[in-house]
């Protein structure tokens, strides 16, 4: 998956000269936890049966993000 910088960071206000990063780390592992700013962008499929989880780009959110399968 390939997210552009813009996809996963934001300004607490206008006009600032900094942004934040909307990812973070799960302490005691090396998973990350996704917010609002990912999902902003993405929507998330869960299938139980299959134990799968599917990753698609939100409408409009092209420009920042892309979702494509690797292996």
């Amino acid at each position: 998956m390939e997210i552009k910088p813009e996809g996963y960071t934001y300004y607490e206000q206008s006009g600032q000269a900094f942004c934040f990063i909307g990812l973070r780390t799960i302490p005691g592992s090396n998973e990350m936890r996704f917010g609002t700013v990912f999902l902003r962008n993405f929507y998330i499929g869960l299938d139980y049966v299959e134990q799968l989880i599917m990753v698609g780009v939100n409408n409009g959110s092209t420009i920042r993000a892309r979702a494509s399968i690797l292996g």
